[in-house]
């Protein structure tokens, strides 16, 4: 039973060290100079983790390419209420065709960069979504472009 006991405080103690990290990460993430994402009208690659979607990445890249979605009309006014709804999101910067974001996790407070584009003579909306820090976001970005989509219903 002691040794139950002393097993179950190292156990207890890993995991709060380990969320402490965590929350640490997040913060840092806060703090952070926010991240050049575009460049010219195009979205700067994804870095070499599983962190991030794009658009404009290679489709070849299953793992950060997501396929620009189809719009005859700009849909930037209605991202700009689906992120006035949800407290998680700061707009940062606005203009007809763009809009830029960040989305910070409810627990660790993790930032994520996301950011639309309407190119109107294409009729195309393009995305970014990605992460300050870490490796993986266990498809996080994913599902929040899917899930954004998925509302403005295109």
């Amino acid at each position: 039973m002691k040794v139950l006991k002393i097993i179950l405080g190292i156990i207890i103690i890993a995991v709060v060290a380990f969320a402490a990290k965590l929350y640490s990460e997040g913060q840092k993430s806060i703090t952070m100079k926010k991240p050049e994402l575009i460049k010219d009208g195009v979205f700067l690659p994804c870095p070499d983790k599983p962190n991030c979607v794009c658009s404009m990445d290679d489709p070849g890249d299953k793992e950060h390419y997501l396929a620009p979605v189809s719009s005859e009309q700009n849909p930037i006014s209605k991202i700009l209420g689906i992120f006035e709804d949800n407290k998680q999101y700061t707009v940062i910067e606005v203009t007809d065709s763009m809009i830029r974001a960040e989305f910070k996790s409810k627990i660790f407070r993790f930032v994520d960069d996301v950011i639309f584009l309407y190119d109107p003579e294409a009729k195309l909306l393009h995305f970014r979504s990605s992460s300050r820090v870490g490796y993986s976001d266990m498809g996080a970005n994913r599902k929040r472009i899917y899930a954004i989509l998925k509302q403005l219903a295109l």
